[in-house]
């Protein structure tokens, strides 16, 4: 077979990092080798991934769901606590806040009501994270879990600052370990509150306390030593301030603390459970044949109850807002009358 002519070609350069070809070429395709930038949004995202959980605002609808919508003048009265003020200011002698309260005095509802009001702030400058722990509520939670959320929120609000995590999310094998690691995930977080280009950042935490003992009793020192104003581990320039709202937790208590069940904050709590009472209860009137004595005889049973705490309030009336007819109302309230309580 005949060759056509043929011409040798020398002396030829190229760029670094450029593709130089000479002579007659068919079906050649190149691709560019990927470059650092579009290599580290790519390993950011899988970072970012990896860290997804649980969607915090998902998490907050299904308890608000569970637990009923907060009737409004409801637990307003903490805005004007002297602590709550100093807190969100960052005018207190410490970064960390702690709401405690006994169970069922309404703990999660403030909490909600908390991070709804606070969400409405960050046009002032703040932002918002927060953390529910459904374990109390039939899910499951961790101390792992908390600083996992945590910190998967403050890169998505922050993007650049993913560098403090992708370390240790190099490939699968340390992403699994890190992910499962109390420790690394602390290493992370503190890192992060410590950056000043982190800014202001409100953080609401609730149920701690439900936690897993272990890991809530490794994380709170660090907690306390992180946030206290003074203290050598304490970030300069950024402002990240934390509340917990939970019942009993060894380690919280030095740290200021708004009790729920004090005189003056279990009366504010008492009125907002009557306000409660009369606001849910006028719903019943949606349902056929139900009239005012009904509706004031069924008030007035529920106040004198024995157990009227927040939830269980929350529960018996959820129960009646549940009833298909006024007979059915009438024998839930009967229940009631006669001692005994209603089945939830």
């Amino acid at each position: 077979m005949a060759q056509g002519p043929r011409q040798d070609i020398s002396n030829i350069y190229t760029a670094e990092h450029s593709q130089t070809f000479a002579g007659s070429f068919r079906d050649i395709y190149l691709s560019a080798k990927e470059d650092s930038q579009t290599s580290y949004e790519r390993e950011a995202r899988r970072c970012r991934n990896a860290l997804a959980a649980t969607n915090p605002k998902v998490v907050r609808e299904s308890l608000i769901s569970r637990l009923g919508v907060r009737v409004p003048g409801t637990f307003e009265w903490i805005a004007d606590n002297d602590d709550f003020q100093a807190w969100q200011s960052g005018d207190s002698g410490s970064r960390l806040l702690w709401i405690s309260g006994g169970p069922a005095t309404g703990k999660t509802t403030l909490a909600i009501y908390l991070t709804e009001e606070l969400q409405r702030c960050t046009v002032f400058g703040y932002d918002l994270v927060f953390f529910f722990n459904e374990s109390g509520h039939g899910g499951s939670g961790s101390a792992v879990d908390v600083l996992r959320s945590l910190v998967h929120q403050m890169i998505t609000l922050r993007p650049d600052l993913v560098k403090h995590a992708l370390p240790y999310f190099e490939d699968s094998e340390t992403t699994r370990k890190s992910l499962a690691s109390l420790e690394t995930l602390w290493v992370i977080f503190q890192d992060l509150v410590q950056d000043a280009d982190l800014g202001n950042v409100l953080c609401v935490v609730d149920g701690l306390d439900q936690c897993e003992e272990s890991g809530v009793q490794q994380l709170v020192p660090k907690l306390t030593r992180l946030l206290a104003v003074h203290s050598p581990d304490s970030p300069v320039q950024s402002r990240f301030c934390l509340l917990i709202v939970s019942d009993h937790i060894n380690g919280l208590y030095g740290c200021p603390r708004i009790r729920l069940d004090d005189v003056d904050n279990a009366a504010k709590i008492a009125e907002d459970i009557k306000l409660f009472i009369k606001t849910r209860t006028r719903e019943l009137y949606g349902i056929k044949g139900v009239d005012d004595g009904l509706v004031n005889d069924i008030q007035i049973e529920l106040l004198e109850r024995e157990e009227v705490t927040y939830q269980w309030i929350s529960r018996a009336v959820k129960d009646f807002l549940g009833s298909h007819s006024v007979v059915e109302v009438r024998e839930k309230l009967s229940t009631l009358i006669g001692g005994w309580t209603i089945h939830f």
